[in-house]
C-alpha cells in the first residue's frame, strides 16, 4: 500500500522537498556565456572554483524547481547534494525535518535515487560519501574495502552482491517514507539506475505505486543533445526530460498531488549542506 493521501478541499500552499546527488542539485547547467578554460573537464584544476560559480544556475535550472513549476507548487525545497550516496541523503533529511512540523504547507517528497553502491558515513562532523570512483585514496580504499565485504571479496556473483547495496538503500528509504507517512506528508521516488538493475530494484522494492519503477530518462544519459560536454551530467534539455517523465508520472498515477496550475516562477532554495554542526531545522 503507498501513503499518497488526498487533501480535499485543501487550501495549503504546496511544498516540493527533492532529495537526491548531482543529478538533483543541477549540475550540468553550466552558463555558457562565461569565459572557460580550453578544453574544460571534470579533470581541469579549477574545475572545483567553476562549480562555485554555476552553483545558483545549478539550482535554479535543474530538475526540481521544472517539476516544482509543472505541478504548480509554491515552493521547492531543494535537498540533493553532488556526489552523495543514498544513505548520506537520507541523514541530511533526518538531520532536518524529523522535528519538523511545515503545518502551513501541504508536503509532498520526490527522492531520485542515485547508484546504489554508494555508501556514507560521518567524519569530523560532516557525512562522507564513498562512490564507485573516489577522487582521494583513502575513499577509495574504504569503498574497495566495504564491496569487497559484501561480495565477500567477490565470490559472490555480482547480482546478489548488487541485492544487498539495494536492501541497504530499501531501508534508507523506507525511513524517509515512515517519517512522511508519520507528518502526513505525501512521498514518491525515482531511480536513476532503473535501466542498468532494474529487476533488481522491483524484487527488493516489491509492489509499491510510490515508487516509478520505469526508466525516469536516464537510459538517455549518453545522448549529446541533453548532456553537458563539461561534465557528463545532463544539461538544461535534459532535466527539463526529467521532469516531464516524473511530472506524467505523478499526472497519471497520483492526481492529487497536484496543484491547481502550471507556474512560471517558482519560490526555491538549496538546502543540501551535509555537516551535522551546521544544518538548519526546518
Amino acid at each position: 500500500m503507498g501513503i499518497i493521501k488526498g487533501k480535499v478541499g485543501n487550501l495549503k500552499k504546496k511544498l516540493l522537498i527533492t532529495m537526491g546527488c548531482s543529478h538533483t542539485e543541477g549540475l550540468g547547467c553550466w552558463d555558457m556565456t562565461l569565459n572557460y578554460p580550453p578544453r574544460m573537464t571534470a579533470q581541469h584544476p579549477s574545475f572545483g572554483e567553476w562549480i562555485h560559480v554555476n552553483k545558483n544556475r545549478f539550482h535554479k535550472l535543474g530538475w526540481p524547481n521544472r517539476l516544482g513549476k509543472k505541478l504548480g507548487y509554491d515552493k521547492v525545497m531543494n535537498l540533493g547534494f553532488a556526489g552523495s550516496a543514498t544513505s548520506a541523503q537520507m541523514k541530511t533529511f533526518l538531520l532536518k525535518f524529523k522535528d519538523a512540523s511545515l503545518s502551513e504547507y501541504d508536503v509532498t517528497i520526490v527522492w531520485l535515487f542515485t547508484d546504489s553502491l554508494r555508501t556514507s558515513y560521518f567524519r569530523n562532523g560532516i557525512i562522507e560519501s564513498l562512490l564507485p570512483s573516489n577522487h582521494t585514496l583513502d575513499k577509495d580504499i574504504m569503498f574497495q574495502d566495504v564491496y569487497k565485504f559484501i561480495s565477500k571479496k567477490g565470490e559472490r556473483s555480482d547480482v546478489d552482491t548488487m541485492l544487498d547495496y539495494i536492501r541497504e538503500e530499501y531501508i534508507n528509504r523506507s525511513v524517509v517514507k515512515t517519517i512522511s507517512e508519520l507528518k502526513n506528508w505525501n512521498f514518491i521516488s525515482f531511480h536513476t539506475r532503473t535501466h542498468h538493475y532494474g529487476n533488481e530494484i522491483n524484487k527488493i522494492y516489491g509492489n509499491d505505486n510510490t515508487h516509478f519503477f520505469g526508466d525516469v530518462g536516464f537510459s538517455r544519459e549518453n545522448d549529446e543533445e541533453l548532456i553537458s560536454k563539461m561534465c557528463g551530467h545532463f544539461n538544461e534539455k535534459g532535466y527539463e526530460m526529467i521532469a516531464n517523465n516524473m511530472y506524467q508520472f505523478i499526472n497519471n498515477n497520483h492526481p492529487n498531488l497536484m496543484g491547481k496550475t502550471p507556474k512560471n516562477e517558482i519560490e526555491s532554495t538549496w538546502i543540501g549542506e551535509s555537516s551535522f554542526d551546521l544544518i538548519t531545522k526546518y
